[in-house]
This record gives structure tokens, sequence and C-alpha cells, in this order.
């Protein structure tokens, strides 16, 4: 069972002893951090001492032993301190981290320009963060890859993986809601994205899902560079 939250209860010691009951190998969790301290993490959750608490799961869990893989959703309010996000996490031990491009279906556009950085932006800070993640393993997760900006980068795509799985397996992922309802979401991802006119010079459109399709009402084509090469498309393909 992999368990997605923002760790809020879990800073409570009460709740981590109960945990502490659940054998390890049936449970992991994925912990959402939103910055490398309280002004940033508390101003995106809007939950005063969030950050604190979110930090207090984190070692809570990881101490009872559970694998914990952290979560970064960017936006404009954080973008520009991943990489300090990024070392706060090897600091506390946390070895796995995915980095997420946001996605807000049926927000307001002037909200979604508020929040949501260009892929330009989104490219410069993969590329200063992957120099600070000295020991953490950084997955990428809704990121086109063309807006990555090298191979190695590329081969930690979870869009990669995603895709890897229909090749091998053609399984499929369902997740359920709050509400107790049950998605398909290898079919309702591709639903609600989309490609650009210049993605058709891309030589990897036919296996990238593309952009979340409010990016292209918030920035256009902005930050989209077609790849021409073909040897970055062997490298990908040699990871599968």
């Amino acid at each position: 069972v992999t368990v997605q939250t923002n760790g809020r209860l879990l800073s409570r010691p009460e709740n981590l002893e109960k945990l502490s009951a659940m054998p390890r190998k049936d449970a992991e969790f994925v912990i959402a951090i939103h910055g490398p301290d309280a002004a940033t993490h508390d101003l995106i959750t809007r939950r005063q001492h969030s950050f604190d608490q979110t930090l207090a799961a984190l070692d809570g869990v990881l101490a009872l032993g559970y694998p914990v893989c952290a979560k970064v959703v960017l936006s404009k309010y954080n973008i520009a301190v991943l990489p300090e996000t990024l070392d706060l996490l090897e600091t506390h031990g946390v070895e796995e981290a995915i980095v997420a491009y946001p996605h807000a279906e049926e927000f307001p556009v002037d909200l979604m320009h508020e929040i949501m950085p260009d892929y330009g932006a989104v490219r410069k800070a993969v590329q200063e963060a992957v120099q600070h993640a000295r020991h953490l393993r950084v997955f990428w997760e809704t990121i086109p890859f063309c807006v990555l900006p090298d191979t190695e980068t590329r081969s930690r795509s979870i869009d990669l993986s995603l895709l890897e799985n229909d090749l091998r397996s053609g399984g499929t992922f369902i997740e359920m809601t709050m509400q107790g309802d049950t998605i398909d979401w290898k079919q309702s991802r591709r639903e609600i994205k989309t490609h650009f006119h210049s993605c058709q010079e891309c030589l990897l459109q036919k296996i990238c899902e593309g952009a979340w399709a409010e990016y292209a009402e918030v920035h256009g084509e902005s930050g989209i560079q077609p790849v021409s090469d073909m040897a970055v498309v062997e490298a990908l393909v040699d990871g599968l």
C-alpha cells in the first residue's frame, strides 16, 4: 500500500505509535513537502506550522523504518528554492524524491497564471536541482521529455516508467479518490493532456503524453522544444 499524505497527522506521537504496529513491508509513504522552510511551505499550504508538522512526520516515519519518498509539486512560489528543498530532504535522510508539475482542473485561468511556472523556468530549475541531489534519487513527474534537459533526467521520468509498464504488461493503475470512486488513471491522464502544433516536429511525440491541458491555456507553447536529435531518442529507448 502506498500512502500519499501531507503527514501532518503523523506528527502526533499517538498516531506514530499506531503506525509502528503495522508490518514495514506492507506500506510505503509519499510525503508532500513544498519548500525548504516554513515561510515557503506554509505559504503554499495556508496552514501555519504545517512545515514543522510535515518534517516531524517525515522524521518519525523514517525512524520507524518505513520506505519514504518525498514529493515536491512545483509552483511559482517554490521553484526558485527547489535546490534548497532537495538539500533539506537529504539532510533528513530521505533517499528518493518526486518533483512534479502542478495539475489543476477547472481552476480559474488567472489563478493558474499565479501558480504555474512555464517550462523554460522548469528546465532551468531541473538543471540547477540535479547538481544539488548528490545522494538523493530524484524522479520527474508530468514534465514533458523535451523540457527535461538531458538523458539522465529523462531516464528518471515517471512518464517513462508508465510507458515501460504499458509496453511490458499492458496493465493499468487504479486510483481511489477521497469520495471512494475508482479511476483508471492510465486512461484518464491521457484525456486531460495535450500536444502542441510544434510537437509534430518532435521525434518523441509518439511516446510522449504531452502537457496538462491547462498549461496550454496559461502558457501556450512557451518552453516547448521539439526533439530533433536521434541520439536523444536512442538513449531514451535504450532505457526501456
